[in-house]
């Protein structure tokens, strides 16, 4: 039966729950506020780097090509040896041409081989050494030997297929909430500085705060989902972040204290192996200061410009063009500490990085206020935003970050 009330009808009779919740959405509200706090979720925000799940797990599957390098085993092989053995299982099949790479300062045109059979075990191989006339030699313990492709000789059998399988990857989504109380005489009282009351005013306070928060995560917070946290039967999720992608995946760069410009060049060169040619630089202070010294001389920088809100530098370098954001919530925990994340830059393609927030059967999760979120009967209001959404990272090759950045040099 309907339940009967006198007087005004106001949205209290909207919501029967015993929590009253008057939600305001402000997602797009989000991305505009202190666009330079936080510049990764404002850029995703605001080029549309954002959609919505209908599952707190995001899953997708990443792919590459078969592996061009092999290396063989620990015993190495005599010059002359055709059968040798291979330190793991790798991508070679029968036809398969093989170079035995010299050290960076020779000229000498390295031994090519040719594989005329593997063995079921996939490491062990017939080979044919010095193919083409090339000079056979000795072949170092653990070796590398890159694959340079097939030979075949007219009508021969149909060759064995070579296939990377692709592998699934997970994030989840994150619950972040903010919460503000605010008694009634607090919220009717008139105050300086305030012109929409106090509550407004820390309303806005606490979404930058939940800004940063939902950045931080995103920087450096790193995938996990626990079903039964704590023995309370109830599931808690982080989102994965960019600093647990690429701390893992080999292209890291370790300046070393006083960052060099020869450092910074090998930065560039892995930044843009992989990739587009224009990416976003997410950079500590100290980095910038760097490059804007550079600047005068050894890179090509464009003025500082606005771009989506956000102060960009364009930084182009003989491998790629950077878009520099100054975060400066990369810092360290106190001024002249070595703790920290003052000394960091990440490098990140754009084209493969989303947002996404949960949102299915009605129940939209994306940033929202809350207002009077619990009515327990207090002369008071609480008041919470809430962003239940995480970060998607594809391609770890893709992005890269230098790190140990204390000071720089002026050569």
């Amino acid at each position: 039966m309907a339940e009967q009330f006198l007087g005004v009808r106001t949205t209290f009779q909207t919501d029967q729950a015993p929590e009253n919740r008057i939600v305001r959405r402000v997602d797009d509200e989000l991305s505009l506020l202190e666009p330079n706090e936080g510049p990764l979720i404002t850029l995703l925000l605001q080029l549309k780097k954002r959609s919505s799940t209908d599952t707190p797990r995001l899953e997708w599957y990443e792919d590459d090509y078969v592996a061009r390098w092999v290396n063989i085993s620990a015993a190495g092989a005599a010059s002359g040896v055709t059968t040798f053995v291979l330190a793991a299982p790798g991508m070679v099949v029968a036809g398969d041409m093989l170079v035995v790479p010299g050290v960076v300062t020779s000229n000498a045109i390295p031994e090519i081989i040719r594989v005329t059979a593997v063995n079921t075990d996939g490491i062990t191989l017939t080979v044919q050494r010095g193919f083409a006339g090339t000079t056979t030699g000795a072949i170092a313990a653990s070796a590398p030997l890159r694959i340079i492709g097939p030979s075949y000789q007219e009508n021969d059998p149909f060759p064995n297929s070579k296939v990377r399988r692709p592998t699934a990857i997970l994030s989840y989504t994150q619950i972040f909430r903010t919460s503000c109380q605010f008694s009634k005489t607090q919220v009717a009282t008139k105050t300086y500085n305030a012109p929409g009351g106090e509550r407004q005013r820390e309303h806005k306070k606490k979404l930058k705060e939940h800004k940063i928060a939902i950045n931080s995560s995103f920087l450096f917070g790193k995938a996990s989902e626990t079903m039964d946290y704590a023995g309370t039967g109830r599931p808690l999720r982080t989102t994965m972040g960019v600093n647990s992608v690429v701390s893992t995946n080999g292209t890291a760069v370790d300046a070393g204290g006083s960052l060099t410009y020869k450092t910074f060049e090998e930065f560039s060169r892995r930044a843009f192996r992989y990739g587009k040619n224009t990416k976003l630089l997410i950079g500590a202070p100290i980095v910038k200061s760097a490059i804007s010294f550079w600047g005068f001389s050894k890179l090509m920088l464009s003025p500082g410009e606005t771009r989506l809100g956000v102060n960009i530098q364009k930084v182009t370098t003989a491998h790629g063009t950077w878009l520099l954001a100054n975060d400066w919530m990369l810092e360290n925990s106190a001024q002249g500490s070595s703790t920290g994340f003052g000394g960091m830059a990440f490098s990140l393609d754009l084209d493969q990085l989303e947002m996404r927030y949960l949102n299915a059967n009605g129940e939209n999760r994306n940033t929202h206020i809350i207002e009077n979120a619990v009515r327990d009967g207090r002369d008071g209001y609480m008041d919470e935003i809430l962003t239940e959404a995480g970060l998607i990272v594809k391609q770890p090759l893709y992005h890269t970050k230098i790190y140990n950045v204390t000071d720089f040099t002026t050569t």
